[in-house]
């Protein structure tokens, strides 16, 4: 199957602004090749081509920075507390470990790893709060 741009794509492009060729340059992947050669053609027709191109790589370098820098925050310390209290108040329960698995897998399908840990880890804390907690008359024996 061979898919070329709709022709709204063409007709469009001369009276598109600046900044939404620029767009389209950035994200050349999400672009067929020949909806990026037209681009190309109408930066070209204007005469800022090269000034265009430089712009573009320099909104991705930011774009990459910017995805980078969300996937190494940690998480919020609400959150880190509700999850810690969650663990303390039933401690190992199934069904809470499991809902605190499954946000911990949204995490780490968007490869938020420091997230995943600190989730994990304020959780295990809690539970063994809870562990202290209901085995003290043993302990304190």
């Amino acid at each position: 199957m061979n898919a070329s741009p709709p022709t709204a794509f063409f007709e469009k492009l001369p009276s598109r602004s600046d900044q939404e060729l620029l767009s389209v340059l950035a994200h050349k992947e999400d672009y067929l090749p020949e909806a990026v050669e037209a681009v190309i053609s109408e930066l070209r027709k204007r005469g800022n081509l090269a000034e265009m191109e430089a712009m573009a790589g320099a909104t991705k370098a930011v774009e990459t920075l910017v995805v980078a820098r969300a996937k190494n925050t940690p998480l919020h310390w609400a959150l880190k507390v509700v999850i810690f209290l969650a663990g303390a108040w039933n401690g190992l329960s199934l069904f809470q470990l499991a809902i605190v698995e499954i946000i911990a897998g949204v995490f780490w399908v968007r490869k938020n790893t420091k997230k995943v840990r600190d989730i994990q880890i304020s959780y295990l804390a809690g539970a063994c709060v809870w562990v202290a907690w209901n085995t003290r008359s043993v302990w304190l024996k």
